[in-house]
């Protein structure tokens, strides 16, 4: 059999509520070693945003994830510098 093995640090939990015309979406993101939250957000909004509210989430949640590894953040990454 297969020996590899993937090794997860982290993992996202996100759920989905719809109600009329509304969604919220929340997410967490969990450390997989020791079940700590890391970043929890929820956003709420038409359906007709629901990409842009995808968007959001998804930007504060890489941010968030960057910050923990210790990685430039999107600013100082979109500047086009190469940290010395």
């Amino acid at each position: 059999g297969d020996t590899s093995r993937l090794s997860v640090r982290t993992f996202v939990e996100g759920v989905v509520e719809q109600e009329r015309g509304l969604v919220r979406l929340s997410v967490r993101l969990i450390d997989a070693r020791d079940g700590f939250t890391l970043f929890a957000d929820r956003v709420e909004g038409s359906r007709a945003n629901l990409f842009a509210l995808e968007d959001e989430i998804a930007t504060a949640m890489r941010d968030r994830l960057m910050a923990h590894f210790g990685l430039p953040d999107s600013a100082s990454a979109d500047t086009g510098r190469v940290p010395r």
